[in-house]
C-alpha cells in the first residue's frame, strides 16, 4: 500500500498558510507595533488618567477590615414566638421599612430561627437608620438588636527570634492597608516559643 503524505490531507488554504509562515509572522509583528503606537497616543492624550489607574492598581486605597467587609447587621425577632413565623416578620419589615426614603442600601435580608429576620448593610450609620426606622413601627411587637461583628483571631507562626512584638505588628500593618496606626486594632495575646522559631496568637 502506497504511503500517503500527510500534507495531502490539508486543504489548499492551509497549505498556503504553511508555506507563507514567514509572511504571517511579519503581519503579527506589524500588528503588535501598531497596537504599541496606539497605546502611546492614548497615554499622551490622557496622561493623568493612565497614572491614576496605575496607582489604583498598585496601591489599592479602599481596603476593608474583616468586620467592615462582613458588614453591620440588625436582628429583628418577634416578642411572642408562639404564633409568629419568619414570613410574617419579613412582611412587617417590608411594610414599614422603605430603603429609598431612608437613602440606604440593604445588602442582604434573610430569615433566621425563632421567626427572626436579619438585615445587613455595609456601614454602621446605615444600619442605625434601619434600626431606628424599624423601632418606631415595630418595637411593641418585635425585639430589634444590633449585632457588631468582631475581628478574627489569627495565629502567626514560624517567626524568627530576632523579631520583636512591635516589629510583628508593623509588618502586619504594612501588609494590610486597611489597618491604621492605632495599636488597639492589633493585640498579641499569647506567645509560643520553639528552639529556633516563635509563634504569636
Amino acid at each position: 500500500m502506497q504511503k500517503i503524505n500527510s500534507m495531502l490531507w490539508l486543504c489548499d488554504v492551509c497549505l498556503d498558510e504553511v508555506h507563507n509562515n514567514g509572511g504571517l509572522r511579519y503581519e503579527i509583528e506589524s500588528l503588535k507595533q501598531s497596537v504599541s503606537v496606539e497605546i502611546g497616543k492614548l497615554k499622551e492624550m490622557f496622561p493623568t488618567q493612565y497614572e491614576n489607574n496605575s496607582q489604583n492598581l498598585n496601591h489599592p486605597k479602599n481596603l476593608k477590615s474583616y468586620a467592615q467587609a462582613a458588614g453591620e447587621v440588625v436582628i429583628i425577632k418577634p416578642k411572642n414566638t408562639d404564633q409568629a413565623c419568619s414570613k410574617k416578620t419579613f412582611e412587617a419589615i417590608q411594610k414599614y421599612l422603605n430603603p429609598t426614603s431612608l437613602q440606604i442600601g440593604i445588602n442582604k435580608i434573610r430569615k433566621v430561627k425563632d421567626s427572626g429576620v436579619v438585615i445587613k448593610c455595609n456601614f454602621k450609620n446605615k444600619i442605625e437608620k434601619v434600626k431606628s426606622a424599624v423601632e418606631k413601627k415595630l418595637s411593641k411587637s418585635y425585639n430589634i438588636v444590633s449585632l457588631h461583628l468582631k475581628n478574627p483571631s489569627i495565629k502567626v507562626a514560624d517567626i524568627g527570634n530576632e523579631m520583636s512584638p512591635k516589629d510583628l505588628i508593623n509588618c502586619i500593618k504594612k501588609q494590610n492597608g486597611f489597618l491604621n496606626d492605632d495599636d488597639s486594632n492589633i493585640s498579641l495575646l499569647e506567645f509560643f516559643k520553639k528552639s529556633s522559631l516563635n509563634s504569636w496568637l
